[in-house]
């Protein structure tokens, strides 16, 4: 199985798998990020976050390549992390665009999934039709410094549905 897919129409798992609940990590340097000039135009966000689920990591590559195979009815669960003291990192909303870069329907019951407490959590839809269909949405998190405002992120996975 693979994170990185060059056709997003096509069948992403072929294997029969164990239905399990999903968990999604994201690691942030946040203290560097939350300095870094982000209007610069060779800022990067990659370079500051690691996804990684049960099986696979985004470590090396691209966040909008990063997929995570997630199953019908069963829970997806995302929470931000940092090894930064004083810079923690919260998940705000998980936010799905339809059509967005092929993305098929939304795979939960609500297009804005909020966050409480830095982590959301999420079940998808008993849909057989969304099994082997993308889902591309926007990860919002923020990080709070010690002093002064906290600032807000976005980035773009993706996840795919098996049974």
């Amino acid at each position: 199985m693979t994170t990185h897919v060059t056709d997003p129409k096509g069948p992403l798992y072929s294997t029969k798998k164990i239905p399990k609940d999903q968990f999604i990590v994201l690691t942030v340097q946040a203290e560097k990020l939350y300095y870094v000039d982000t209007k610069d135009p060779e800022f990067n966000i990659d370079g500051f976050c690691v996804l990684q689920d049960q099986e696979h990591s985004s470590n090396g590559w691209p966040l909008n390549h990063f997929i995570s195979e997630v199953f019908i009815k069963r829970d997806v669960t995302w929470n931000g992390i940092t090894a930064d003291e004083g810079y923690p990192v919260s998940i705000e909303k998980i936010y799905h665009t339809p059509g967005k870069l092929n993305s098929y329907k939304n795979f939960f019951e609500k297009t804005d999934i909020e966050g409480t407490k830095g982590w959301i959590n999420g079940n998808v839809r008993d849909e057989r039709d969304l099994v082997d269909r993308l889902y591309v949405y926007s990860i919002h998190f923020k990080i709070h410094p010690p002093e002064g405002e906290p600032k807000y992120f976005e980035i773009d996975p993706k996840l795919c549905a098996n049974t």
